[in-house]
């Protein structure tokens, strides 16, 4: 389940968290320990790949606080896009590729790796063909992970050396 809590810091200024847990009352239990004047405004269903999904589309929004992953800014457009459809964050997130993902991003396998994959498949007969640098990188580390299964066949005797 994903969630959206106000939380207020010095003067008064607010800044919104969208989160992910599998027990909204433990997680409430828990927060109000560490940060006791927070509001709870919304909850919506979502696993961890759909919560680094909104956080990417917030991102895409322009609705990004300065600080930490999880935390965007306190308006009423970051309220309304929380709920909206998967195509529509898809759609944005495909667009604002190049200042989403990182070659950091794909050194290891993460739910954000996992959705770039997906759009990249979504919209692999995308008229534009202009290849971003984040493309490229993707790429990069696709033919490393290929070539890595690769050589555990072969070290385990599954793969002769001529079928590489």
């Amino acid at each position: 389940m994903l969630y959206l809590i106000r939380s207020f810091g010095p003067a008064g200024k607010s800044w919104l968290k969208v989160g992910f847990t599998d027990s909204i009352a433990q997680r409430i239990s828990t927060y109000r320990v560490s940060n006791p004047g927070f509001q709870l405004l919304s909850i919506r269903p979502g696993d961890l790949t759909e919560e680094t999904r909104t956080h990417l589309y917030l991102t895409a929004c322009n609705l990004k606080a300065d600080f930490l992953d999880e935390w965007f800014l306190d308006c009423p457009e970051t309220l309304q896009r929380f709920h909206d459809s998967t195509e529509r964050m898809d759609r944005w997130i495909w667009r604002k590729r190049e200042g989403l993902f990182t070659a950091f991003d794909f050194s290891r396998r993460t739910p954000k790796v996992r959705i770039y994959e997906d759009l990249r498949f979504i919209h692999r007969n995308d008229s534009n063909n202009t290849i971003y640098n984040v493309d490229k990188e993707w790429k990069k580390w696709n033919l490393k992970r290929e070539l890595e299964g690769r050589k555990k066949l072969l070290d385990s005797g599954y793969l002769l050396f001529s079928e590489i």
